[in-house]
């Protein structure tokens, strides 16, 4: 087992992702949009005065970086900036795989937005606070606040309902090859079958029960491996359909809210709730 080392950090913006070209971009209550570099200093790409920028992404693909304040949504890309307006604040944005479209959550369900300007909207009942698309980009999964899961078929906008959780599962991630959808919610990290999705299949549960819940799931860029983090602060690995498990961090340091593999999954990324990072 490799060793785990930690250190601490004061402070959090409301939203950070991966920048374009290196770096990471972050948006907080100050309205704006800033690159962090590697190295040099930090830039302002945008300003939303008296606003928050609660959610944000960005798309290697296409150089496309966008951001969400309340009900508008911008997108930036080779120096030219457009927004749309939501029925309802935005939740959440992801981008999707090919980077042709961005797909928001938002109250009443998801709106897809595409770069030629034209969106459609996924409608379902309920408040939508999360969103991960597939790795064909063929379907789109919501985490709802009401303890369930919905999917849909981006071709025809078909329903894939996935209910029965004891909590929220605001945190998704897909298989590397698109086999299984793992998540949050429960007391181990829930999987749903992908291939193809069959909303009447019951979901596979893995790896160890905690008398906690698990908070964040991130799956393995190369294998079919699981890395969960639980409201305690532990961080556990595990693999599909099994009860096994290697914990890498015992209990903790507060709720684990961020995981990430490195690009080859040789290193694991680790953050939690009171700012410790690992």
């Amino acid at each position: 087992m490799a060793a785990f080392s930690s250190w601490s950090v004061f402070g959090s913006d409301l939203a950070g992702v991966v920048g374009v070209g290196g770096g990471f971009l972050t948006g907080g209550d100050d309205g704006r949009v800033v690159h962090v570099p590697r190295v040099g200093a930090p830039a302002v790409l945008a300003h939303v005065p008296d606003a928050w920028v609660n959610a944000l992404a960005s798309c290697g693909r296409t150089g496309t970086r966008a951001f969400a304040s309340a009900r508008q949504v911008h997108r930036m890309a080779e120096g030219t900036s457009k927004s749309i307006k939501l029925p309802a604040p935005a939740t959440a944005i992801a981008f999707s795989p090919d980077g042709g479209c961005l797909a928001i959550a938002h109250s009443g369900g998801a709106t897809l937005w595409f770069n030629d300007g034209s969106s459609r909207l996924l409608a379902w009942s309920g408040y939508h606070r999360s969103l991960v698309w597939s790795p064909d980009g063929q379907y789109l999964v919501s985490g709802m606040q009401e303890n369930a899961l919905h999917g849909w078929r981006v071709s025809d906008g078909g329903d894939i309902e996935m209910g029965g959780y004891p909590g929220q599962p605001l945190s998704l991630s897909f298989a590397h090859d698109g086999r299984y959808l793992a998540s949050s919610g429960g007391t181990r990290p829930v999987c749903w079958g992908f291939d193809p999705p069959n909303g009447a299949e019951p979901p596979v549960e893995c790896g160890i029960a905690s008398k906690t819940p698990v908070t964040c799931v991130a799956c393995h860029p190369q294998q079919s491996l699981i890395a969960a983090g639980y409201h305690n602060g532990a961080v556990l690995l595990c693999q599909p359909g099994s009860d096994e498990g290697l914990f890498i961090k015992g209990s903790g340091g507060g709720a684990v809210n961020a995981l990430a593999w490195s690009v080859e999954g040789s290193r694991l990324a680790i953050g939690t709730q009171d700012g410790l990072l690992g």
